[in-house]
């Protein structure tokens, strides 16, 4: 197994937490992508604080309203 980061083009689990998730995410869409896996990767355990805090579920997200016009409005 290789040591470090470690994306591997195949379908699998993510750990979106990591602290190199941003790093990899940029590697798969450069490398045209559309899943990777993190089981061969020394970090897929690891989880960093600062995602956990920004992702807490009582922050204010923006949000769009949107009005949908039916046939039976006009």
């Amino acid at each position: 197994m290789k040591k470090g980061r470690n994306p591997l083009y195949r379908k699998g689990e993510r750990n979106p937490f990591c602290t190199s998730y941003a790093i990899c995410l940029d590697e798969a869409i450069g490398k045209q992508w559309l899943f990777w896996d993190c089981s061969e990767c020394e970090f897929k355990a690891s989880r960093d604080p600062k995602t956990e805090i920004t992702a807490r579920s009582n922050d204010s997200m923006p949000y769009y309203e949107i009005t949908i016009v039916t046939s039976d409005d006009l």
